[in-house]
């Protein structure tokens, strides 16, 4: 566990998606050994998901917007949310290439930046 707290808006926001609207989205993803993909393997992937409500897309494009899927303290606490680290990340990008969350494309992950 590390030493430096997570935001607790992070928190809040990972509890969400992990037990909340995006449930099965999420569970989907939590170690999925497709997370690993890339390109076009993992917009399959995604596709191949549940597929995630309007409310579940709201809250996982929160989440990833205010980059809590790539803040060190939130990765290094993710039993905090009941999520194993490599998921967050894996989960914030299924919700950037979801045509379901971001069907313009014009959401952008703020980690990649």
């Amino acid at each position: 566990m590390s030493s430096v707290l997570p935001p607790p808006s992070c928190v809040t926001k990972g509890q969400t998606l992990r037990n909340g609207a995006c449930a099965q989205f999420v569970n989907y993803f939590v170690g999925n050994s497709q997370c690993g993909s890339s390109g076009q393997a993992f917009v399959d992937a995604v596709k191949s998901a549940p597929q995630p409500s309007s409310t579940c897309c709201g809250n996982a494009l929160d989440f990833v917007s205010n980059a809590c899927s790539c803040n060190d303290a939130v990765i290094a606490s993710a039993d905090l949310i009941d999520w194993d680290q490599g998921s967050i990340s894996c989960v914030a990008r299924a919700t950037i290439v979801s045509n379901v969350c971001n069907p313009s494309g014009s959401q952008s992950n703020p980690c990649n930046s």
